[in-house]
């Protein structure tokens, strides 16, 4: 039993011949090292984002994503535009105060267990 390849993309095979459109992909698979929780200049990483904010894990991505601000150094000014334009959607009222009571919880947690 085998599957279609369109069940095992790497985002670097769309717009080959094998995978000609983006809407062709069915499952996308990130192996090897290019992983778009890594590095947000990545194929499909913020299409991954995007929908890892909709998920109850919003507040452990953004906290990943506030650590990966020190490492911007690294990046090119492309990169950090659309890394900031998308923050800019994510970013409200709402949001911050969900994030603000998660460390809160995260450390009354860690408090707790000693």
């Amino acid at each position: 039993l085998e599957m279609p390849c369109k069940y095992n993309v790497h985002p670097r095979m769309v717009g080959t011949r094998m995978i000609p459109k983006k809407s062709d992909a069915c499952m996308l698979h990130f192996y090897a090292d290019e992983k778009p929780w890594k590095h947000f200049g990545y194929p499909y990483s913020k299409e991954w984002h995007q929908v890892a904010f909709k998920t109850s894990f919003d507040s452990l991505v953004f906290e990943d994503l506030v650590g990966k601000i020190e490492t911007f150094t690294e990046l090119n000014n492309h990169n950090k535009k659309s890394f900031f334009e998308f923050l800019n959607t994510r970013l409200n009222k709402k949001f911050l105060i969900q994030y603000v009571l998660f460390k809160v919880f995260k450390k009354l947690e860690s408090f707790c267990l000693r």
